[in-house]
């Protein structure tokens, strides 16, 4: 019901986690201009216009996400190799 605010949310996070607060003018415009999360944000709305029931439509936006997120999750388990949940042997394996 609320997955594409929830999608758009996470894109806007991931922009502001890599350049810090927007700022409206055009060296930040240059900045971000090149950004996946940036470039998603139009597939979204196709997505958000589409219907939103078919899991062919959000199949991009989940790759972009386990794209962005398995850095992250590589790290934690350099960290701590037995982390719940993401230790599993599947997502282990795709993981690193």
């Amino acid at each position: 019901m609320y997955t594409n605010w929830i999608a758009l949310a996470a894109l806007v996070v991931g922009i502001m986690k890599r350049y810090g607060m927007p700022k409206f003018n055009k060296q930040f415009l240059q900045k971000i201009m090149l950004d996946e999360n940036l470039q998603m944000l139009p597939f979204l709305g196709v997505v958000a216009v589409g219907g939103g029931n078919s899991m062919i439509l959000y199949m991009p936006l989940v790759l972009h996400g386990f794209l962005e997120v398995a850095p992250t999750f590589n790290q934690m388990l350099q960290r701590n190799p037995n982390t719940p949940v993401i230790s599993f042997g599947f997502l282990k394996k795709n993981i690193t």
